[in-house]
């Protein structure tokens, strides 16, 4: 709910994987530097020390740019 009210947020979803593995977060945001300035941001940080036990290692975004919708 608090990356909802970032700027140029679109929409978040957290993927399982079907047969183990590793889950995989899909964060949509308007452009590249709207996703960095939430990823930089003070609640950003906070959510990130209340999760930090779920994750082994740290999280490596990946960008993408969509083009069919």
């Amino acid at each position: 709910k608090e990356f909802a009210k970032q700027k140029g947020f679109i929409s978040r979803r957290l993927l399982k994987p079907l047969k183990g593995g590793n889950y995989a977060a899909v964060v949509e945001h308007d452009s590249q530097e709207t996703f960095l300035a939430m990823h930089n941001s003070p609640e950003h940080d906070e959510a990130g020390k209340r999760v930090a036990p779920l994750f082994e290692g740290k999280p490596s975004p990946q960008f993408y740019e969509v083009i069919v919708e």
